[in-house]
């Protein structure tokens, strides 16, 4: 087999290609279920504390919260555990499950802080910023009302 003549097959049946591009199309129209760029293992490591993060959003859900801020989530870790936990992580650990959604990225203004809005599955009501006059949406630039 020569360099100029790669067969690439198809991971989903067994029609072979040409050129990786040829490949990647047939993949899009026949096979849509198939994902191209690998996901990022969930697994099951920090189920424990993705489970106290759950029972947060519970907690504040019998308030009729639905939206909480990685804030939030951190005073209610520090006083409802021994240890607390940290922003970042609890951050990394909500981008990282599927059942947590995030609504919002904002930086406060002549700040490098960030505050992100999370619902424990889908919601439908409007979030309420108030408090946050200071802060910009990370990605339209305008000022949160």
């Amino acid at each position: 087999m020569d360099n100029s003549e790669t067969v690439l097959k198809c991971p989903c049946c067994e029609e072979t290609f040409s050129t990786e591009e040829e490949k990647i199309s047939h993949i899009k129209s026949e096979h849509q279920y198939h994902r191209l760029t690998p996901q990022p293992k969930i697994g099951r490591k920090y189920q424990r504390i993705v489970g106290q993060i759950e029972n947060c959003f519970i907690a504040y859900r019998k308030q009729n919260v639905q939206v909480l801020t990685v804030t939030e989530i951190e005073s209610w870790f520090k006083n409802n555990t021994k240890a607390g936990l940290a922003k970042q992580r609890i951050a990394s650990l909500l981008r990282r499950r599927p059942q947590f959604q995030m609504h919002k990225k904002a930086r406060r203004i002549n700040s490098n802080e960030i505050e992100t809005w999370w619902s424990y599955g889908e919601i439908d009501e409007e979030i309420s910023f108030q408090g946050y006059s200071r802060w910009v949406d990370v990605e339209t630039g305008k000022t949160l009302k």
